[in-house]
């Protein structure tokens, strides 16, 4: 709802309600004009920061997953090396076994 003036003095003539009709639909508008652009500009600016934080964890997730496959292949080495030679691996029956040279520890 909306109002022009104080109500102390009222439009009486059509021509003057008309005229009040059209500023009170120029001030609503104008206010929502205002609100919907700061709400345009605050949806925009998280928006932004929303994609350069998803980047960020693209680049995170890319990084971990490249040091898993190097940890998963020196697990694999590891195995290779701690498992008597010519035993298969239980996990993997059809992998090819590996004899590696052992060699005794420094002390």
């Amino acid at each position: 709802m909306t109002t022009v003036g104080y109500g102390d003095e009222v439009p009486v003539t059509t021509g003057g309600r008309l005229v009040g009709l059209g500023l009170m639909i120029a001030g609503v508008a104008l206010l929502g004009s205002v609100t919907a652009t700061l709400a345009s500009w605050l949806v925009h600016a998280v928006a932004r920061e929303d994609a350069a934080q998803e980047v960020g964890v693209r680049d995170e997730t890319q990084a971990l997953r490249a040091e898993i496959a190097g940890l998963r292949h020196q697990v694999t080495e590891l195995v290779d090396l701690l498992r008597p030679a010519g035993v298969p691996d239980p996990a993997d029956p059809d992998r090819p076994v590996h004899v590696a040279a052992r060699t005794t520890p420094r002390e």
